[in-house]
């Protein structure tokens, strides 16, 4: 057992990304976008916030995560999406990822990747802190 705790201790700027191919795949394959890298002494991911930036249909938001730069990825998560119009009194679809809250990239070769289902943007926002 530690003799100290283990908890984030330097906070970090926020990642921020455009998702805009479509990719349907739940495999590791076709288009994604990388979130998150991680350092050699690791990042936690405090908060993920997916924001479209206009109308948006029923789809998915996917994540995936490698541990080796980027060669193979893993689906770790999905998120659905709904289908909103954003007006003067409708917001636009946004969402925060429970399930990744908590996740450690640790080393260099390991990376956060994104994809959206329909062919429409999104913003992804990672807020994480260094341990």
């Amino acid at each position: 057992m530690a003799t100290a705790p283990n908890f984030a201790s330097t906070p970090l700027a926020p990642d921020i990304v455009q998702l805009t191919a479509a990719n349907t795949n739940r495999d590791g394959t076709g288009t994604m976008v990388k979130v998150a890298t991680g350092t050699a002494s690791g990042i936690v991911t405090e908060q993920l916030r997916v924001t479209a930036t206009g109308n948006t249909t029923s789809g998915m938001i996917r994540f995936f995560l490698s541990l080796n730069g980027g060669a193979s990825k893993f689906f770790l998560t999905e998120v659905a999406v709904l289908g909103a119009t954003p007006s003067g009194t409708a917001p636009a679809f946004t969402t925060i990822v429970d399930a990744l809250t908590g996740l450690t990239l640790q080393g260099a070769t390991t990376e956060l990747y994104a994809a959206t289902h329909n062919a429409e943007t999104f913003n992804i926002i990672h807020h994480k802190a260094g341990l």
